[in-house]
């Protein structure tokens, strides 16, 4: 029986220009896995970039939406 191989492609970050290893292929080992986003964070996202961004600069989003909701 033949196995299937899952490929994973090396992207770079729109938004910092990090290098990354994006695994949507097996996304449970992707960088992105378990990062929840607002909705309007998600739309701002699609909006603005036409790739995937890196988990730091995913989380930094989500960590700016957080802050603006508290007033902070």
């Amino acid at each position: 029986m033949k196995e299937k191989t899952v490929k994973h492609e090396y992207k770079t970050c729109p938004r910092c220009g990090t290098g990354f290893e994006c695994k949507a292929g097996t996304i449970l080992q992707c960088q992105c896995y378990g990062i929840v986003l607002p909705e309007k964070v998600q739309r701002h996202i699609e909006q603005t970039y036409r790739d995937c961004l890196c988990r730091q600069c995913l989380l930094q989003l989500q960590m700016t939406e957080k802050t603006d909701n508290t007033g902070n």
